[in-house]
């Protein structure tokens, strides 16, 4: 793998200027860990806003924060002015007709990004007439794709983008399998440079504006034919093997600490049984002690 990616780096200098740009999120981990779609491609977002530097960044569609969280922390990491906007319909199981950001969302966010971040209860699919146009320099989707948002991306959030403009999709892998939203999908990559991922789901970087960082465009120009492009995947799942094996750690951790305290453990069966069968055919206490008094 390391010696694929040198090779790919060596053969042409603007690609080993790309390879070179991961190395400012190799050692790089995010707060906290926790469930979301993009858990495999945290190190990919770290990167591009490494490389982008937006701006203005939404998260549509944010659920527990954790693909967001990543680009606040990463904006606050690369050390830029910068604004941040989280949208979602939170709706809790106790009041299904409420909505409100969840405390603990509310917490951490006031906590470690009050000063660069803001999170809206909101419905993701009218957000849009929230923002300006020609503001944003990344929009995140974390949501699953579907032909009607792919249309409303294209329809309504196109014309919001920046000229820096790139907006990230997760799932395509699951999008594929129904043919309506593959062929949406199809027509949105069609129309602009991207750069995708194949591993973990899939991963979609669209370059919505008309002047991209030259890294992206770099990254961008790399068809699935060329072994830079595998090279390049490679190396992003190198420097995020760390950040695996620590999504793995804490999920053992969560699945150990879940176990009801009354569980029994296989060895204390085993060893139950055993005792249970040297006791067979063995008298009973009652009937040992009346044998001892006669």
């Amino acid at each position: 793998m390391i010696e694929l990616c040198q090779e790919f780096a060596t053969a042409n200098p603007r690609h080993k200027r790309l390879m070179l740009s991961l190395e400012q999120v190799q050692s790089w981990q995010p707060r906290q860990i926790g469930p979301s779609g993009y858990i495999d491609h945290l190190l990919v977002l770290a990167w591009l806003v490494f490389t982008l530097q937006p701006r203005q960044s939404i998260g549509l569609g944010i659920g527990q924060g954790m693909a967001y969280f990543t680009l606040c922390q990463s904006a606050c990491d690369a050390g830029y002015d910068a604004r941040l906007f989280g949208i979602d319909l939170w709706r809790p199981q106790s009041s299904p007709s409420a909505a409100a950001v969840p405390d603990e969302l509310r917490h951490h966010n006031e906590q470690h990004y009050a000063s660069v971040s803001r999170l809206i209860c909101a419905d993701p699919a009218g957000a849009a007439d929230i923002f300006d146009s020609g503001d944003i320099d990344l929009l995140l989707v974390d949501q699953d794709l579907s032909p009607d948002l792919l249309d409303a991306l294209h329809s309504q959030w196109f014309p919001l983008m920046s000229e820096r403009g790139v907006i990230v999709l997760r799932g395509l892998a699951a999008a594929r399998e129904d043919a309506a939203t593959g062929m949406a999908l199809e027509a949105l990559t069609q129309s602009k440079p991207h750069f995708h991922l194949t591993a973990n789901g899939g991963l979609l970087l669209l370059l919505v504006g008309g002047y991209p960082p030259e890294d992206l465009v770099l990254a961008a120009a790399l068809s699935d034919e060329d072994a830079g492009r595998m090279a390049l995947e490679q190396e992003f799942a190198r420097i995020s093997a760390p950040l695996r094996a620590r999504v793995a750690e804490e999920n053992e951790n969560v699945r150990f600490e879940s176990i009801p305290p009354s569980f029994v453990s296989p060895d204390t069966i085993l060893a139950g049984a055993s005792e249970a069968r040297n006791a067979v055919g063995q008298p009973a206490p009652e009937v040992e002690a009346e044998r001892a008094s006669t």
